[in-house]
């Protein structure tokens, strides 16, 4: 005798759902120690800011916009906080 399976449940109303924490422990190795990678981007970092432009490898650069990007989220919000962090 064939039974169809049931549908899933519906979620309770008050179980949160965890959300995947991206970019973690997934960053490039790029080559270097861990502490010479952060210097070198954190460098890029401050030159790009700078300058407005420079010229490096595309992974090095895929690196660098996230970071970049996180940078600039801290110093537009317009705190003390928000500066010490960039």
């Amino acid at each position: 005798l064939y039974h169809p399976p049931h549908p899933p449940h519906p979620p309770h109303p008050h179980q949160h759902h965890r959300t995947m924490r991206k970019r973690l422990a997934q960053f490039r190795k790029l080559g270097r120690t861990p502490d010479h990678k952060w210097a070198m981007l954190r460098n890029m970092v401050t030159s790009l800011i700078k300058h407005e432009r420079i010229v490096t490898t595309l992974p090095k650069a895929k690196e660098l916009r996230f970071l970049a990007d996180k940078i600039i989220g801290y110093a537009k919000k317009d705190s003390i906080h928000g500066r010490q962090l960039a």
